[in-house]
């Protein structure tokens, strides 16, 4: 199952002073050139033993060595699915870090993915008469962000992200390009260009005939076309051989569901042992769930 929480976790962690820039651009512009941008743990710490924890995001401290200003706390969450208590969960997030660090120089940012339109950026806790608590965050909007004004930005995050800014479709290809043209300029690490490459090719989520045309047309007229298709093809390498990997869990998962249901008809399990056994393999995420399904429903559940 693809978590897009944790590829942009990723990708913000990689790049902790270009997200920001990317996210708060109002606000970066006045920070000096020597700002350190410090990760903050993640696992809050529990109030008693027996408490669940919450892991953070990207919670980050951002120190000025010049005096020029306190040091303030930046703690982003994103949010891919859309929930409905979004805003709560990111308040209640940074209460708790302020009462962590003892600090109220917290700044909550709401990072979206894949929304086009933005969400509300604060709610109000109150009366008829009195507002009791009033909360307020930043917000950053892929689908908002017009991709045109970042095509030939030297900020890499923005660049990476271009396919999942508002674009005309017609361009799609072109901002696809320039994504894979920011890796090969602007990143020296090879491990991070290939990790960054299928990152691309994720989230451009291009047809074969798109793919066909980005090949043929866009690539082969870039600067950086021998490094662009070099990249490609590395993930896509990577791509094959991992759904090689997941055919063959799955078709050992099938062949253990035979076994059980074999043994089971042969009276070497019990109804509750096949049961459990059963149950086990729907843990496992390449085991086709329908067909475990019915073979417990074969199963008398006394």
């Amino acid at each position: 199952m693809t978590s897009h929480d944790q590829h942009f976790k990723n990708l913000i962690g990689d790049y902790l002073l270009q997200s920001l820039k990317m996210m708060l651009p109002d606000l970066t512009a006045t920070w000096p050139a020597d700002v350190r941008i410090v990760p903050i743990r993640q696992e809050q710490l529990k109030a008693r033993m027996g408490d669940t924890f919450r892991e953070l995001d990207i919670p980050v401290a951002v120190e000025f060595p010049d005096q020029s200003r306190k040091a303030l706390v930046i703690v982003i969450e994103i949010e891919s699915k859309d929930r409905e208590e979004f805003l709560y969960y990111l308040s209640i997030v940074c209460t708790h870090v302020a009462m962590l660090l003892k600090t109220r120089r917290i700044i909550p940012v709401a990072f979206y993915p894949f929304r086009s339109a933005p969400l509300a950026e604060s709610f109000t806790l109150g009366d008829d008469d009195t507002d009791y608590q009033v909360f307020r965050c930043r917000s950053c909007v892929l689908g908002t962000m017009q991709a045109r004004d970042y095509e030939s930005s030297k900020n890499l995050v923005a660049r990476l992200c271009l396919p999942l800014m508002k674009h005309d479709p017609a361009e799609k290809l072109l901002m696809v390009t320039r994504a894979y043209e920011a890796l090969a300029e602007f990143e020296p690490d090879a491990g991070k260009r290939i990790k960054y490459a299928e990152f691309v090719g994720l989230y451009a989520d291009l047809s074969k005939d798109e793919e066909t045309e980005f090949r043929e047309i866009y690539v082969d007229q870039s600067p950086y076309r021998e490094n662009i298709m070099t990249l490609t093809e590395i993930w896509e390498e990577r791509g094959e051989v991992r759904g090689e990997a997941r055919g063959e869990v799955r078709g050992r998962a099938i062949g253990q569901v035979e076994v059980i249901m074999g043994m089971y008809a042969d009276g070497e399990l019990s109804a509750e042992s096949a049961r459990a056994r059963l149950s086990k393999l729907l843990l496992k995420d390449a085991v086709p769930k329908e067909l475990v399904e019915n073979a417990l429903k074969a199963i008398p559940n006394h």
